[in-house]
């Protein structure tokens, strides 16, 4: 029975515990560099994990949801882990994967030019709440980052939000039940329905042939690539040629540039620089 246990506890050893990454940084298992994603944006899967097993066992390494991400620099944005990982190493293998996380400040730059980050410690129980709904409906969206801004900044209490919903459209809606019943207090994305603003429409399209059937979006950011609103949005766009239309006031944005982005099943495609004068 002792050779039987032991050798049972030896296997699983050999098959690798799982440990958290900061865990196997702190035993000296691993090597990790935290670096952004090029072809991502920053509320898809913004970063990228360089990790290799510098020890002689097998690792298994887990990421929790709701994990944040801290930049070196400050001037870069922090984020949120939106979808828990569990890696396997053998001994001297590395890996490069892709961290699914949201942005949780709107005014810092996405990360650029090889930016570094560092594992941080965990959200706040909104921000996490809403990290989880992400993960578990796969919302790697826009409309899930600006909700996710508005927990990072303090503007709901935690007793006004007893859950999150999802529309025929596919924008997500903070719930608050009262008297057993589901009511909307507020959407991810406003609508300005000022009718006395004044128009300029500026208008584009980009045209693709799709060999099976993506996601698509079309969004708006800012020099610092960080979003201001989305174009378009169909996560069942058809295979075939398709041409995706766009518009949008500019009398709604100040800079003097911004970039409108093609995004297909969360990778960025196609960047139009957009000029703006008046």
């Amino acid at each position: 029975m002792k050779y039987i246990t032991t050798s049972i506890l030896l296997m699983i050893y050999q098959l690798g515990f799982s440990l958290s990454f900061e865990e196997a940084l702190a035993k000296g298992l691993i090597s990790l560099q935290i670096q952004e994603n090029p072809s991502s944006t920053h509320y898809h899967a913004p970063l990228l994990f360089s990790v290799k097993n510098v020890s002689s066992k097998t690792l298994s390494l887990e990421l929790d949801n709701g994990q944040l991400l801290e930049p070196a620099i400050d001037s870069f944005q922090q984020f949120i882990v939106t979808q828990h990982l569990l890696v396997n190493l053998v001994p001297n293998q590395k890996k490069e994967i892709p961290i699914y996380a949201m942005c949780t400040e709107q005014d810092d730059a996405a990360p650029f030019e090889n930016a570094i980050y560092t594992l941080g410690g965990k959200a706040n129980t909104l921000m996490n709440n809403l990290s989880l709904f992400v993960e578990k409906n796969k919302m790697f969206e826009p409309d899930a980052q600006f909700l996710m801004w508005e927990f990072a900044e303090g503007k709901y209490k935690e007793e006004e939000v007893d859950g999150f919903e999802i529309d025929d459209e596919g924008s997500v809606w903070v719930i608050n039940e009262v008297e057993g019943k589901n009511v909307v207090v507020n959407k991810s994305i406003e609508v300005d329905e000022d009718p006395q603003k004044p128009m300029l429409i500026v208008s584009g399209d980009f045209e693709m042939n799709f060999a099976s059937p993506k996601n698509v979006h079309i969004a708006m950011f800012n020099k610092q690539h960080v979003i201001v609103k989305e174009l378009y949005k169909n996560p069942t766009t058809p295979a075939g040629s398709t041409k995706l239309n766009y518009e949008f006031n500019s009398y709604d944005f100040e800079d003097e540039e911004y970039y409108v982005k093609l995004i297909v099943n969360g990778s960025v495609v196609l960047t139009r620089t957009i000029e703006m004068s008046y």
